[in-house]
């Protein structure tokens, strides 16, 4: 199960469609309090897909919450905020890997596939 914690919806549909056209089944909280409520309640998440600008608890901070608990569960950081320090702000609360929006579906599904994998 992958975890997308996206408040847009035009956005989530884009991540879910590229994930279930690969068979992944998907879960969505629309903000970060959600997404650690989630990640914390089901043992059968094994992925988490973070948009880092949401609104309350950021992607930054949910991130952290997260892997203070379930350090094993691997996290992709997503942002339009694309910048080299938006990706070390990402890596250093906890994201795996980075990857900006617009995505890239190659890239994307590499990331997740060697997430997945490891």
């Amino acid at each position: 199960m992958i975890l997308v914690v996206e408040d847009n919806d035009s956005c989530y549909y884009l991540i879910a469609e590229i994930l279930e056209s690969v068979g992944a089944s998907v879960l969505r909280a629309s903000n970060g309090e959600d997404g650690v409520q989630l990640c914390m309640q089901d043992p059968g998440i094994d992925l988490v897909i973070m948009d880092i600008l949401l609104p309350g608890m950021d992607g930054i901070q949910a991130s952290k919450l997260i892997k203070e608990q379930r350090q094993d569960l691997g996290i992709i950081g997503v942002s339009a905020a694309s910048s080299e320090h938006m990706k070390n702000v990402c890596i250093e609360a906890g994201c795996k890997k980075f990857i900006a929006k617009p995505i890239d579906i190659g890239v994307f599904l590499m990331a997740v596939q060697d997430l997945l994998e490891s």
